[in-house]
């Protein structure tokens, strides 16, 4: 299960950690204009979310060759994937 998938994974989330999913959790009201403002010192954290009602569909852009990476990402990558792999393992399901 995937983001792709937001309503039944919030719902699985909610379930997994003792909270009652609420509708407002995958949908929303894009901001007002006033409101927006508010959060214009963040925009770029929650840009595109201001003008959104719900979770979009991203598409993932597969990096083809790894190689052709800098050697400095590519050793981050490798020390990231200790983690990752341990944190893939209990994703939810």
């Amino acid at each position: 299960m995937d983001l792709f998938f937001s309503e039944a994974m919030m719902k699985l989330y909610c379930k997994e950690i003792g909270i009652e999913y609420q509708d407002h959790m995958v949908n929303w009201r894009p901001l007002s204009s006033e409101t927006a403002a508010e959060w214009e010192p963040w925009r770029n954290w929650v840009g595109t979310a201001m003008g959104t009602s719900g979770f979009l569909k991203s598409t993932p852009k597969p990096i083809e060759d790894l190689t052709t990476l800098p050697e400095e990402v590519q050793r981050c990558m490798e020390e990231a994937m200790v983690p990752y792999t341990k944190l893939h393992a209990k994703r939810l399901q």
